[in-house]
């Protein structure tokens, strides 16, 4: 903490820091602190205030990962846990455990974990209905706002800063024809607009992976269509320049939609990543050549290994696994029913996370919602006023 911008000098008298010491001091401070300091004189207050120190203090701010632990069969409101989990914490357990009251939440039915963007967590009905709305909100000021689909029954898929407008925005869904619409609905002017119709939808309790400006997705699995099964059309892209497109899976076509289930989309490091369970492994694949679609295969974890240190039976548990994040060669894997767990890939240690999960009967479903997440002091209004241009 900042306690003096005083100094002594020979002749007795005092000067000022230089400003630009004071905003490089302030701008490597927790979001939480520099509201703090903001109420200790004006002088504080102008310089935290303005749009060059706001995108200092985003660059420097050190993400870490919000999770959402959703225990189906309780669904209250008061039981809405979400979790901080601090990438510098060193110990096997969550940092932080929050409740929706905390948040100053006020949402009739427990919302999921939809994504973050710019310091705004974003969240979305569990079970969409023509007048379901969704809220943004800022953890560290206490805001939020609530924001209603463009098209009525319409369904959250993406919450993502906009570079061509200058704003961020929300992608919405809804069913129509054979295919389904999409809209885009911008915080800045709070109006939506079409965008085109796409034959394919991404699976709703997944939020999309944002990487070289644009949503990736995996298609929401229909075992009656054999053109949305097929391998070709497994990964859906939404490019804020160019729009929607399909993309295969890496490796070999499979041709096996079960498998499909398997596989999921993940960020890492700013790359694209791919992992799919197959033949009691998991592997990861990273897209090396975004233009060109080329895949490497990066890592390859024997599952049986795992199953013999954590005493899981590998036949029940294997489809009911999801890689949550990779970070620092270290997987964090959520076994449903079972808990979280961090595995090294260069050690190949496997810790169970304590904290987020509550071990229930196995007909009960839960899972892990995760999302990437920088804290920071900007109000929602700001975010209004498009403060990033």
């Amino acid at each position: 903490m900042l306690i003096c911008t005083t100094t002594n000098h020979n002749n007795g008298f005092v000067r000022l820091l230089p400003e630009e010491i004071i905003i490089d001091i302030l701008s490597r401070l927790p979001a939480d602190c520099v509201l703090k300091c903001r109420r200790v004189c004006k002088e504080w207050l102008a310089l935290t205030s303005t749009p060059y120190f706001t995108k200092m203090h985003l660059k420097r701010a050190a993400p870490v990962i919000f999770v959402q632990s959703l225990q189906f069969g309780n669904l209250e409101r008061d039981e809405l846990d979400l979790f901080i989990f601090d990438k510098g914490d060193k110990e096997d357990k969550m940092m932080k455990k929050m409740r929706a009251g905390s948040m100053h939440i006020g949402v009739e039915r427990m919302p999921i974990l939809s994504g973050s963007c710019n310091g705004l967590l974003l969240f979305k009905p569990m079970f969409p209905t023509n007048f379901a709305l969704c809220f943004i909100c800022n953890p560290v000021t206490w805001e939020q706002m609530t924001v209603r689909p463009p098209v009525c029954g319409g369904m959250l898929c993406g919450f993502f800063f906009h570079p061509l407008v200058k704003a961020i925005e929300l992608l919405f869904m809804h069913p129509e024809g054979i295919g389904f619409q999409y809209f885009l609905y911008s915080l800045g002017d709070k109006k939506g607009r079409k965008t085109v119709a796409f034959p394919y939808w991404p699976t709703y309790s997944v939020n999309p992976v944002i990487v070289n400006g644009a949503l990736h997705w995996m298609i929401k699995h229909d075992y009656k269509s054999a053109e949305i099964s097929h391998c070709k059309n497994v990964i859906m892209m939404f490019n804020m320049d160019t729009g929607f497109c399909t993309l295969p899976h890496p490796g070999k076509q499979c041709c096996m939609p079960r498998r499909h289930e398997m596989m999921q989309l993940i960020e890492k490091d700013g790359q694209l990543c791919f992992s799919c369970i197959c033949d009691r492994s998991l592997v990861i694949w990273v897209l090396g050549d975004y233009e060109n679609w080329f895949w490497v295969k990066k890592y390859k974890v024997d599952l049986r290994y795992l199953f013999v240190l954590i005493h899981v039976i590998p036949d029940f548990y294997t489809t009911k696994m999801t890689l949550l994040n990779i970070q620092n060669d270290e997987l964090l894997l959520d076994w449903r029913c079972i808990g979280l767990f961090r595995y090294h890939l260069g050690r190949n240690t496997v810790r169970k996370v304590g904290g987020a999960r509550t071990k229930l009967p196995h007909m009960l479903l839960d899972l892990c919602i995760t999302t990437s997440y920088i804290k920071i002091f900007v109000s929602l209004k700001r975010h209004l006023n498009k403060f990033c241009n």
